[in-house]
């Protein structure tokens, strides 16, 4: 039994288990990839830039790529910046692929715009195909990158993107929506958010249908519990949170159960 499959069986709750990161780099790199891609050797990106991407803070690199992009001279990038009160997405073309060096991960974390980038207007969707690391988001992935294709909509495959038992898992940029479940519809959270906000954010959000939600910081108000402010233009709310422990589970294919936490809102 998958990952995924085993998930849908234990009606493993997906709420608030979106990674969470102040902002995205999306780097283009054809050919395979590995389980961790971003190691070198694991995809054909140089060993060097892996190196040095592998150990930026506060940001997360992730691989993409196109089926219709094969022999492209140039290296699409996209840097997104999601937290909630900056969000932002720009983007260029790379005629080197060492020039995505020239970004400051510190700096793009605190919100500053690459003044070498274009902003854009348009929304981008990536959608984790990266079948070495686990066989759900192979199949599952590329089953919704054609589901997208067929409408006429644009969808880039990715590495890794967290949460691989929720396939197809899918993001979009720059709010940093995290979904999956039955053809990646089921909302997961905001990566731009801690776990907690998060869990306040999809409470609020499948009470009213709401996507522009603001947290305030958590407010610890007993062990494993936490208070979030939520507001929507003159709506306010107090969501009260809670961490379980969600007992063992199997995230990835052919893996040991694991255990972890989980978060649920308790009380509006």
């Amino acid at each position: 039994m998958s990952c995924s499959e085993e998930c849908l069986l234990r009606q493993e709750s997906p709420v608030a288990t979106a990674p969470t990161t102040k902002a995205w780099i999306a780097l283009e790199q054809p050919g395979p990839w590995q389980s961790h891609a971003l190691k070198a050797g694991n995809s054909r990106l140089p060993e060097k830039i892996s190196q040095v991407v592998e150990t930026w803070l506060d940001v997360t690199v992730i691989l993409i790529r196109s089926r219709h992009r094969h022999g492209a001279r140039t290296r699409r990038l996209f840097v997104a910046n999601v937290l909630p009160n900056q969000r932002w997405l720009m983007s260029t073309e790379l005629a080197n692929v060492e020039q995505v060096l020239d970004l400051d991960p510190l700096t793009i974390a605190e919100g500053i715009k690459p003044d070498w980038l274009v902003e854009r207007s348009n929304p981008v969707t990536l959608i984790c195909t990266n079948g070495n690391r686990d066989i759900c988001c192979a199949r599952e992935g590329r089953k919704l990158i054609n589901e997208f294709e067929a409408r006429g909509e644009v969808a880039w495959e990715s590495t890794h993107l967290g949460g691989h038992r929720f396939a197809p898992t899918r993001l979009t940029l720059p709010d940093g929506r995290m979904y999956g479940g039955a053809e990646s519809k089921i909302y997961r959270g905001a990566s731009g958010l801690s776990r907690i906000q998060q869990a306040a954010e999809c409470e609020m959000r499948s009470r009213h249908g709401y996507d522009d939600f603001r947290c305030e910081k958590p407010e610890e108000i007993a062990p494993n519990q936490w208070r979030v402010r939520i507001w929507r233009q003159d709506f306010l709310a107090d969501v009260i949170v809670e961490r379980r422990d969600r007992g063992l589970a199997v995230e990835s294919c052919g893996k040991e159960p694991v255990s972890g936490d989980q978060y649920f809102a308790v009380a509006p």
